[in-house]
């Protein structure tokens, strides 16, 4: 598959997995993501569409949050 090939390779995030028996409150990957916040803990994130077939759970793509990130920035550096 041709496609698989042009996937760009996913960055590691360091630190241990959490439990999936009981797991932390909040995202989930809170404990170990540098970006984590407060809110980050006190409730999961909405899971939100941000392009067709593209979906987000992060407090930071919230639509209006003060630290969300700039998404035409991120397009044009191959991230979305």
């Amino acid at each position: 598959d041709t496609a698989a090939l042009k996937k760009t390779r996913l960055e590691a995030i360091p630190g241990v997995v959490p439990s999936l028996l009981i797991p932390p409150p909040g995202c989930r990957f809170a404990p170990r993501c540098k970006h984590a916040m407060p809110a980050c803990v006190e409730a999961m994130p909405p899971l939100l569409e941000v392009e067709p077939g593209h979906k987000v759970a992060c407090v930071l793509w919230q639509v209006g949050h003060p630290q969300s990130p700039d998404r035409e920035h991120l397009a044009l550096n191959g991230q979305k």
